[in-house]
């Protein structure tokens, strides 16, 4: 919700409940959600999808690759080898993760395996900040990754480092555009 959409955005499909109105045409209701995004959010409508397009799109768009920029927090600051210690500990590991607490109240408490494929972090200046580039399936709850949520999400980046980590900025850089096994 608090994270930046970057890149060429990211797949949706769009479903209207009872519309009054059956065909309208794609570029009318293009125009009309994109005068409602105010420039914050930008749409493009490509089809109308069929309902069997519905389903598999649900199924299989959270599993796709996404690359995400976070801007991370260590309680204490970065020790030496801590940016090493965590891509060996998070790179290719799959990450065991219940639904965020933040989330509970819409989602159901249930547990996801997500793979992490690559971690590339980076150091600032300041000893306490570091920025990661993290590849990784969809569904993965990144801010989770980093924090752990108080043990829900294992292994993340503060049970690695031993001490608090908290995600201050998230961007999805990319989202691959096409779920695996859709139609092409």
């Amino acid at each position: 919700m608090d994270a930046r959409m970057l890149g060429s955005g990211r797949p949706m499909i769009v479903e209207v409940k009872s519309p009054r109105r059956r065909r309208i045409p794609l570029e009318k209701l293009e125009e009309a959600a994109n005068k409602g995004g105010r420039g914050v959010v930008r749409f493009r409508f490509e089809s109308a999808a069929r309902r069997a397009e519905v389903a598999l799109y649900k199924e299989e768009a959270a599993r796709v690759r996404k690359v995400y920029r976070a801007l991370v927090a260590v309680e204490g600051g970065l020790g030496v080898g801590d940016v090493d210690r965590l891509r060996r500990a998070l790179e290719g590991a799959v990450i065991m993760q219940r639904t965020p607490s933040r989330v509970l109240h819409r989602r159901p408490d249930i547990l996801r395996r997500r793979r992490l494929y690559s971690l590339d972090c980076s150091p600032l200046e300041e000893g306490v900040l570091m920025e990661c580039v993290i590849e990784a399936e969809g569904g993965l709850y990144i801010k989770e990754l980093v924090s752990g949520d108080r043990g829900r999400t294992r292994p993340s980046f503060a049970e690695v480092l031993g001490r608090e980590a908290l995600c201050i900025e998230l961007d999805v850089v990319w989202v691959e555009h096409e779920a695996p096994g859709a139609p092409g």
